[in-house]
């Protein structure tokens, strides 16, 4: 039986440690894609929409997983999947303003009838 739990914590610590890194690395990428898409014209942050979109959400899916199958309130765990979740959702969160801010900036009359 307690190999059992053994086995099964392990598999907790394991997606609420991936949950951490794809939050961490999608916070990464979209500081590097906005870095680069103020210092480089040819390449910008929708250059790197491939890759921010499935960190983002595989860290939330991840920290989501990961809370509901940690067993106590306080462990390392449930703390590195939170803050994995509230990693992704701060990223598709920005990335979701950028991409309006954009559409508005330079498109200002998609959606105006004349």
């Amino acid at each position: 039986m307690e190999l059992n739990t053994t086995r099964k914590n392990n598999k907790v610590r394991g997606l609420a440690m991936a949950a951490l890194l794809l939050g961490i690395g999608s916070v990464v990428v979209l500081a590097v894609s906005i870095l680069l898409g103020i210092l480089v014209d040819s390449i910008g942050i929708t250059s790197f929409y491939g890759l921010i979109i499935p960190l983002g959400v595989a860290a939330f899916v991840c920290g989501l997983i990961g809370r509901k199958k940690t067993i106590t309130e306080k462990s390392a765990d449930r703390r590195a999947a939170t803050i994995g979740l509230i990693l992704g959702a701060l990223v598709l969160g920005l990335l979701l303003i950028l991409i309006i801010t954009i559409f508005v900036i330079f498109f200002p009359g998609l959606g105006a009838h004349q």
